[in-house]
């Protein structure tokens, strides 16, 4: 209570010294900064609009944006580029047009590169999102922008759309559109066709007013060949940060056929800045237009000072229309009024030209206008606004920040920690005089005393291609000048530049040992090895003649292969046997077993070391070398009992940087019809006793007929084979072929520790506020918690990029100070939630930045990029983690998204190869994902405490290098959206990701339903349940009523119940009946119902039975008491929610259960 009065009282303070308003104030326009700024936002929209012209002749949809059918559209461009926060220089322009019945939209993505766009995907699928190159439409047609629809396309007229009102995406939503699109010999070009009245009716059955006049409208434009960049219209990802009907741009029907197309926006052809375009009128009329225009230039490189035009206009108009300086939707706040704002922006940019542009169109005119600036390179703001002279009306108006290049630009990427040195980058694409052939004269000196570190030459090949140069630097700390001299074939100085830098001191958080040790975290075991065999919890591995691939794998007491593993050999068209000649067990740790061996086939050698970690991880590392006798075939063989593989799951597929594929694929082992898939990463075959998992991060110097066809699942009679063709078309070995794969078996662990930490709970973050933290709030809701069997909760994620730091900054600190104690002192435990990219704004960004990010660069939000986890990343995320424990006290962290493996692919640093046909490949990264799981499971099971958690989520499938580290992994935030449960998670599919008991991994279910999937979370319990898990709990599963009462109802969420009933039933020591055992004391009527049980044997039992089909039934439940251990005639049956006895006749019930629901029942000895 204290803390709130002096947070009252400084309030006071602040707003009587003025340092924020809480209701609307005049600005300094005095200021000359603050009214140059205040011009621009006055004069100028922050949003576009454009004029979308009535026509006669509408196009065919049939994905040809020919010229002539679009000759009467509006077209528009000045999309901005997420990674250059300018407009995109890859050309990009939309058409748009309408008629009485309908609006078509067309698009055009070149490329500059002549790469061919990655397309897949035909028809309607359920998620396309961002996975192939293509563009996002997201519009919206009611009044108050209330809907959204997103409508994604590829260019093979593969789509994917999702329909929200207010919040969640619904991706069931089918709109009922035309769409049609291609891939070009430029790019990608795509047409659709949108039916007014479909949408009408969309919003009269959504209570909201359709608008017939005006849509909204945000295109982006997502490339992910042959590097990641995406573009949008309005910055809502950038501003927003999620679908918002505040932040999209307007389409303005006409009645009219007046149409605007823009051909060109931002840099020109001539190197100058501007547009070039045209007005048309088609109309009977005489319309005078006026375009108002004005270019601005920055003073300094305002991308370097993360100063961006929307984001901070945004950030002036709430204040405006809020009258406060508070941001209610940031957890950050930096108090600054709109004056501060309105300067900063005013001292980034001066203006440089503006004018008018006034003409008559007389009827059927076409008016060419370009409107440019020869302003030099640099950055500028380019503003614009075409109107109706006399009436005033609105035709069209856009804001856009723009760069123009220089004619030499140099650019210096520091590398010291990965390469020691950095990357000298020159771009002459801005010099209109350069030509193939013309020579870059580059050095690099010390600022102190001018000795020269480098000197060196290049020939440009490509003039619209910059030139990279690696030097290293190997000194001592200082300063260094690098300079480029741009010379023709005949030796004429055309230009030169230089540019200073810096060699920072070395981090000192870089090559830490934190997280190192050679205890085993519970509740592994130490690895226990001799020459002949290796035992771990659960598991044994076996060697039999000195054959380094294990003879027999024993899981829980089964036996799992038929034959031994094999390595094949046919070369010269001989099969070759293998022979042995060294096996030899050559250290044992705590940790690990390692083993050496050198195998001979013929002429060829397999020179291994073969590592058995504590989780059961077994990894071969080696080369294999021979003569000129060409290999036919080279496969490894898992040969696995049939009655052990039931199901089967793959993800990360090929390594080609241009198609590599984070998906997966799972299911019944008699539903895998393919065969064979390509070269994938991670491929299970199991079923509910056990199973092995491969696991490869690439397959570098692998050879095949067809890289389609390189898993092979082979079924016969004997049993179920996995074979990894890693050679299979005739191949003359020219160097060592590299071995590197490994294999898990599971279950990797015993899972019974789970239960008392499984009332996790994510939510505390609601409470830090405003420069405010409300502690009697937040400590009455956490008592709640703890009362209702809550042990974690989740803190962190803080502000935007919110998933991104570790480390807690200076703006975090003292809120997060105070709710770390108050957790703590309430006896609760607190797991930190985010840390999956990294943070462009962090202080060493600029120093070590290119060190920590992966190559080729993906944004994993604003400001955010995907880490690489093979660079020294880890040390810096392990240096901040011991940070923040020992400061804050964390008792966990909760990873969103470490083990959904991005590919890297830095040539520098060796991720890459090049095939037969040229083509660029990277490597999935999951062993060093796994170095770093294992310093994680250090620090929260030995080094730092020894009751931590680490939560891991990701919704593919089980990474059996990294999730066996974990103590807990959520899924199932992917399920796609249907209307029945079956079509959501089927059975199969759902055992083969998310089984605990099959993998030995506590496996949770994300149901919070932001997508706002059509299925609520008491229909997909009867599939969580039936399985064994658990729904993850979420902050309002405490806060809202409805969620703490157990009932079956279609919209109650009862998943503290459900906890609570679990927690207090002492899971761990029960028996485990799967409904897919092979034999079970509970039997159902009909079949289609399915039981699964949790059994005290002769004392108590808990029986789920879920109806998964979507009618309502009547079932008969036949207990199978004494082979339970009960005694008949002496048992009561009760429903654990309803807390109501059923009569039981002799053994067996009746119960009633509604469509896709599910009944919990109690079975308890009188």
């Amino acid at each position: 209570m204290k803390k709130i009065l002096l947070l009252f009282s400084l309030l006071v303070i602040f707003i009587s010294l003025g340092i924020f308003s809480c209701g609307a104030r005049e600005i300094n326009l005095s200021d000359p900064d603050i009214a140059r700024a205040n011009d621009l936002l006055t004069k100028f929209d922050r949003f576009p609009s454009f004029a979308v012209p009535f026509v006669a002749k509408t196009p065919m949809v049939d994905g040809i944006v020919g010229e002539e059918e679009w000759a009467e559209a509006s077209s528009f461009t000045g999309l901005v580029s997420f990674i250059t926060r300018h407009v995109v220089q890859k050309p990009t322009c939309f058409f748009v047009q309408h008629d009485a019945e309908y609006v078509y939209l067309a698009f055009k993505l070149d490329r500059l590169d002549g790469s061919e766009p990655q397309v897949k995907t035909s028809g309607h699928v359920n998620k396309l999102w961002n996975k192939e190159d293509g563009v996002e439409l997201v519009l919206s047609m009611d009044r108050d922008r209330r809907s959204i629809f997103s409508i994604y396309v590829n260019g093979a007229s593969g789509y994917s759309d999702g329909a929200l009102v207010d919040r969640g995406l619904d991706t069931a939503w089918n709109g009922n559109y035309l769409c049609s699109s291609r891939v070009t010999p430029q790019g990608i070009e795509g047409e659709l066709r949108f039916a007014k009245k479909e949408f009408e009716d969309f919003m009269a059955e959504k209570n909201l007013v359709f608008d017939s006049k005006s849509w909204g409208v945000n295109p982006m434009r997502v490339d992910r060949t042959p590097t990641m960049e995406q573009a949008e219209l309005t910055d809502m990802w950038g501003g927003a940060g999620k679908y918002s009907g505040d932040f999209l741009g307007n389409l303005l029907l006409r009645s009219d056929d007046v149409a605007v197309r823009i051909k060109k926006l931002g840099a020109l052809e001539n190197g100058d800045i501007g547009i070039d375009g045209e007005i048309i009128n088609s109309t009977d009329e005489t319309i005078p237009i006026k375009l108002d225009y004005s270019f601005y230039k920055a003073n300094r490189d305002v991308r370097d000072a993360k100063i961006f035009l929307y984001q901070t206009w945004d950030k002036i108009n709430r204040i405006r229309t809020t009258g406060s300086d508070f941001d209610e939707g940031e957890a950050v706040q930096l108090l600054r009024g709109e004056d501060d704002w309105l300067k900063e922006l005013g001292q980034a940019y001066s203006v440089a030209k503006d004018g008018v542009f006034e003409r008559e169109l007389i009827p059927g005119s076409k008016i060419p206008f370009m409107i440019s600036f020869d302003g030099g390179g640099g950055q500028y703001l380019f503003a614009y606004k075409i109107t109706h002279a006399v009436s005033g009306e609105l035709l069209w108006t856009q804001t856009v920040p723009v760069e123009v290049k220089d004619e030499l630009i140099i650019k210096v990427t520091k590398r010291f920690l990965t390469l020691e040195g950095v990357i000298v980058t020159t771009d002459v694409s801005g010099n209109r005089e350069v030509r193939e052939g013309d020579k870059l004269y580059g050095t690099v000196r010390t600022q102190d005393n001018g000795e020269v570190i480098s000197l060196w030459e290049s020939i440009i090949a490509n003039p619209s291609s910059p030139v990279e140069q690696f030097i290293p630097i190997s000194g001592p700390p200082g300063k260094y000048t690098a300079e480029i001299f741009l010379k023709s074939k005949s030796g004429t100085e055309l230009n030169s530049a230089k540019i200073d830098f810096d060699k920072p001191q070395t981090p000192f958080w870089f090559q830490n040992k934190i997280g190192y040790s050679e205890e085993v975290p519970a509740p592994c075991i130490n690895v226990q090895a001799e020459k002949s065999s290796a035992t771990v919890w659960g598991r044994t591995y076996t060697w039999e003649n000195n054959n380094p691939l294990p003879k027999q794998i024993i899981t829980q007491g089964h036996e799992l292969l038929v034959a031994p593993l094999q390595f094949k050999l046919r070369a010269g068209g001989r099969e070759y046997k293998w022979q042995t000649q060294r096996w030899q067990l050559v250290e044992t740790t705590k940790r690990t077993a390692t083993y050496a061996a050198i195998h001979k086939a013929g002429p060829y050698t397999l020179d291994l070391t073969i590592t058995v970690d504590f989780d059961g991880l077994m990894r071969f590392k080696g080369t294999l070398v021979g003569n000129d006798t060409p290999i036919d075939n080279l496969s490894v063989v898992f040969p696995l009992r049939k009655e052990m593989v039931t199901h089967y799951h793959a993800a990360y597929f090929e390594t080609d940087l241009a198609t590599a594929d984070r998906k997966f694929i799972a299911g019944a082992i008699e539903s895998f019809k393919e065969g064979a898939t390509p070269f994938a990463g991670l491929f299970w075959l199991g079923g509910p006793e056990g199973g092995l998992q491969w696991i490869a991060e690439w397959d570098k110097g692998w050879n095949n007929v067809d890289r389609k066809k390189v898993m092979v699942v082979q079924q016969t009679e004997e049993g179920t084979s996995l074979i990894v063709n890693m050679i299979d078309k005739r191949t003359i070995l020219k160097e060592a072929l590299p071995i590197d794969f490994a294999f898990n078996v599971s279950p990797v662990k015993d899972t019974s520790y789970y239960w008392p930490i499984s009332g996790y709970v994510s939510g505390a973050s609601n409470y830090i506020k405003v420069n405010s933290f409300d502690e009697e709030k937040c400590r009455a809701d956490l008592m709640t918690m703890k009362n209702l069997g809550f042990t974690h909760v989740a803190t962190g994620g803080y502000g935007w990029p919110f998933h991104a730091d570790i480390w807690v900054r200076d703006h975090n600190r003292p809120n997060f100070k105070e709710i770390s104690d108050l957790i703590h002192e309430l006896g609760l435990k607190q797991a930190y939630y985010g840390c999956w990219g990294v943070e462009a704004k962090g202080e060493e960004f600029n120093d070590f930045g290119h060190d920590l990010i992966k190559i080729p660069v993906e944004t994993a939000g604003t400001d955010t990029y995907w880490y690489n986890p093979e660079g020294p990343w880890v040390d810096f995320f392990m240096a901040g983690l011991d940070s923040s424990i020992k400061e804050f006290g964390l008792d966990g962290l909760y990873l969103d998204s470490m083990t959904t493996t991005n590919i890297v692919g830095d040539p520098r640093l060796g991720q890459t190869y090049t095939d037969e046909n040229g083509r660029l490949h990277g490597r999935w990264p999951i062993f060093a994902l796994r170095e770093w799981a294992l310093r994680l499971a250090t620090v929260f099971h030995i080094t730092h405490m020894t009751d931590g958690i680490v939560y891991q989520h990701g919704s593919t499938v089980p990474n059996l290098a990294i999730d066996s580290l974990a103590d807990i992994r959520c899924g199932g935030e992917d399920a796609p959206s249907s209307d029945r449960l079956l079509e959501s998670w089927p059975l199969d599919p759902y055992f083969a990701r998310y089984s605990t008991h099959a993998f030995g991994i506590p496996l949770v279910t994300l149901w919070y339903n932001w997508w706002n999937r059509p299925l609520k979370e008491n229909q997909v319990l009867s599939v969580i349940l039936l399985n064994g898990q658990l729904k993850r709990l979420t902050g309002g599963d405490y806060i809202v009523p409805k969620r703490l009462k157990p009932d079956y109802e279609l919209m109650s969420t009862p998943h503290v119940a459900i906890n609570q009933l679990f927690q207090g039933f002492d899971i761990p020591k029960a028996e485990w009946w799967p409904y897919y055992g092979k034999s079970n004391w509970v039997s159902l009527e009909p079949k289609s119902v399915l039981a699964s049980s949790y059994l005290h044997r002769g004392q108590k039992a808990l029986v789920i039975v879920s109806n998964l089909k979507p009618q309502d039934i009547t079932t008969t439940v036949t207990l199978d008491l004494k082979g339970a251990g009960f005694t008949p005639g002496n048992v009561k049956v009760t429903d654990a929610f309803l807390n109501t006895e059923i009569p039981l006749q002799g053994n067996k019930l009746k119960i009633d259960i509604y469509g896709e629901r599910y009944r919990i029942l109690l079975v308890e000895a009188r």
